[in-house]
């Protein structure tokens, strides 16, 4: 999944536990020098890693509006093959965190990560509530090539991606 998601230009990073994902958006942020602010999904699980514990850090929770910079949200599947993430729509888990700021975060489990597309639907078959209103396959930050061949990132959607894969998630 990781060799995959980086050929596609996501930027992933691992990290141990739900607990360490303040710190790595926040490292990410000023990486790319930008303003250490996001709109975070109203998801359960995503209130589990201590965003509090970076000070400097401003969040919001809630859907994505024009003025959000980065929306962190949480994946529910991966897809080895292709480095693509499977993003599910729900009250928790709102479609737009994913596609109107120029950064998206999206966590997933590392146990998430199927290793095709096949695997991938069979996860989402089996969700509790059966297949949600809207499956988003992902993979990689938006791009087009349509203007004189010149590949451009961020043309319909996120600009950049940064995956943070889960090594272990508490049930």
């Amino acid at each position: 999944f990781v060799r995959q998601a980086r050929a596609v230009a996501t930027d992933v990073e691992r990290i141990a536990s739900l607990e360490g994902a303040p710190a790595a958006v926040t490292a990410y942020l000023r990486r790319h020098n930008l303003p250490q602010r996001l709109v975070l999904a109203p998801e359960p699980m995503l209130d589990r890693c201590g965003w509090d514990s970076q000070p400097l850090l401003r969040v919001r929770r809630g859907t994505a509006v024009d003025a959000d910079a980065v929306g962190v949200t949480l994946a529910i599947a991966g897809i080895a093959e292709t480095g693509t993430l499977v993003l599910a729509s729900a009250p928790e888990r709102p479609t737009l965190l994913a596609y109107l700021p120029e950064t998206s975060v999206v966590l997933l489990a590392a146990d998430w990560i199927e290793s095709s597309y096949e695997e991938a639907w069979e996860s989402v078959r089996a969700m509790p509530g059966g297949v949600p209103r809207s499956v988003n396959f992902v993979t990689g930050p938006s791009r087009t090539a349509d203007v004189a061949q010149k590949l451009v990132l961020g043309a319909h959607g996120p600009r950049r991606l940064l995956a943070l894969v889960v090594e272990y998630l508490e049930a």
